[in-house]
């Protein structure tokens, strides 16, 4: 049997059966100029697949004492994540005009005689991509795996359901490479600050494939119920858009790990926030927060919390719960105390202060050891803490003025 070259995909074909004689010999006659692959086999455990050329100055090819060789087995399995059951999958093997559906969980195998082959992935539908496998070799009598391939799937799929959800939002005219970014070829991320957006089309949530959703600076009047189906989604920055209490849908958004509500107008913390125990960022800057609950406590996956340029006159001792937390902004608020239980964040790096009205600071502080960023300018204190100057000292505090490195520690110690 002769086919055209294995290295490409053919763009037409030749094929021509022939069987040998009982001493092995055949003839394939009327063949064009050109390259082929030669495959044979004896319809059992044995074959071959060599490759060949013909030109107008050797007219006669002689392929004298070729050998069969144990056929292979070729194993692998396309990830079908994102595809729909619809979808089927053929690997097509350049050269040997052979094709091999997928079965419904993406593995296969084929069955073939060994050398090195070109492969390409396909799927039925047009918004997967196709996958291009060079020079794969496959050895004598053996099983040969494929590592799990992965298809260029879901950017064309995902852009239409995008463009989409931009026209029945009115944004059908925006810039779409400021609007959208891409990740791995699929769409993750949705800019829309500052778009005038007061409501949102029921189609988000078709948009299950997005990580990330700002809809900063918008006069959003409410958020669809239908966001809850954005699996996905690990960040949704909703700060400068005015609210009087959290959207219940947020809480419902179970993927969710960095939440912004910044400068929100919230004067009351959720009570939802709180269960929302797979947050890793809360930030609640710019509010009118003028205190925090002992619920607060829940939030123990917390690395980051900001809660800067609010009214909060004191933190409830849970506060100290928050175990894994790194950055912890309070500055611009009305403290006038700290918990002792604030000695307990081991794993902070950077904590501000400032601009607040502590005249005092908690011996259990001397515990923490914030390399990020220490900064307690502007407050009422006249004294600190022996502790906290012993550590202080360790910085250079008296020769540098507070400042040593990454170090911001002032102190505002002349009392009036």
């Amino acid at each position: 049997m002769a086919l055209p070259p294995a290295s490409n995909p053919p763009t037409a074909r030749t094929r021509v059966d022939a069987t040998t004689d009982a001493s092995g010999v055949f003839a394939i006659t009327g063949l064009k100029a050109g390259e082929y692959v030669i495959e044979s086999g004896d319809d059992s455990a044995f074959g071959l697949a060599i490759r060949t050329s013909l030109s107008g100055d050797e007219p006669v090819k002689d392929l004298r004492d070729i050998s069969l060789e144990r056929y292979v087995q070729l194993i692998g399995r396309v990830n079908r994540e994102g595809l729909k059951d619809s979808v089927a999958i053929s690997v097509l093997i350049y050269g040997l005009d052979r094709e091999a559906k997928c079965a419904p969980d993406g593995s296969f195998r084929i069955h073939m005689a060994p050398g090195r082959f070109s492969l390409k992935v396909v799927a039925s539908s047009k918004e997967v991509g196709s996958l291009d496998i060079p020079q794969v070799t496959c050895l004598p009598g053996t099983e040969n795996r494929l590592s799990e391939l992965t298809m260029p799937i879901g950017f064309r799929a995902d852009s239409t359901t995008v463009r989409n959800f931009l026209r029945e939002a009115g944004l059908d005219t925006l810039n779409w490479n400021r609007t959208v970014g891409v990740e791995n070829n699929r769409i993750r991320s949705l800019n829309l600050k500052d778009f005038g957006l007061s409501t949102l089309p029921a189609s988000i949530g078709d948009l299950i494939f997005i990580r990330a959703l700002f809809l900063d600076g918008n006069p959003l009047k409410a958020l669809p119920p239908e966001m809850a189906g954005l699996g996905e989604l690990h960040t949704l920055s909703l700060d400068r858009v005015r609210l009087d209490s959290l959207p219940g849908v947020v809480s419902r958004l179970t993927s969710l790990k960095y939440l912004r509500l910044g400068k929100t107008g919230l004067n009351v913390f959720p009570p939802a926030l709180a269960d929302m125990r797979t947050l890793e960022g809360l930030y609640l800057d710019g509010n009118g927060l003028t205190a925090l609950p002992a619920a607060i406590g829940n939030l123990t996956g917390l690395y980051d919390l900001n809660l800067a340029q609010n009214k909060l006159q004191s933190l409830p001792p849970q506060i100290g719960q928050l175990v894994r937390l790194q950055n912890l902004s309070i500055h611009d608020n009305a403290l006038d105390s700290l918990p002792q239980e604030i000695g307990n964040l081991a794993n902070l790096r950077y904590l501000s202060l400032g601009d607040n009205r502590l005249a005092a600071l908690p011996e259990t502080i001397a515990r923490l050891q914030p390399t990020g960023g220490l900064s307690l300018w502007n407050n009422r204190l006249c004294q600190v803490p022996v502790s906290i100057k012993t550590w202080i000292d360790q910085y250079d505090f008296e020769n540098y003025g507070g400042r040593s490195g990454n170090i911001w520690a002032g102190l505002q110690l002349g009392c009036p």
